[in-house]
């Protein structure tokens, strides 16, 4: 089973099971399965931002542009992982 949808599992019966046990049971260390969960959070933040830029500029705006209006706001990004993103959005 992938990593993803072992956490997605683990997430859907954290309110029956204790989470300790399922990351046990599914071959995950319980820090990984809570850095996946923040990791998600964090990418989401950033993906929506990633968003608003692209359209605000009618789609323009590739990964380099992006990447430096976000250094702009503070946000240290690599431009590898802004396209890693984008690419992601674009797709689903």
């Amino acid at each position: 089973m992938i990593k993803k949808t072992k956490i997605e599992v683990i997430k859907q019966l954290s309110s029956e099971f204790s989470i300790s046990l399922l990351c046990e049971i599914a071959d995950i260390s319980t820090n990984g399965y809570y850095r996946a969960i923040n990791k998600k959070d964090k990418d989401k933040q950033i993906k929506e931002r990633i968003r608003e830029i692209y359209f605000k500029y009618n789609g323009i705006y590739g990964y380099r542009r992006i990447t430096m209006v976000l250094r702009r706001e503070g946000k240290i990004v690599n431009h590898k992982k802004v396209y890693r993103l984008m690419w992601g959005c674009m797709q689903g």
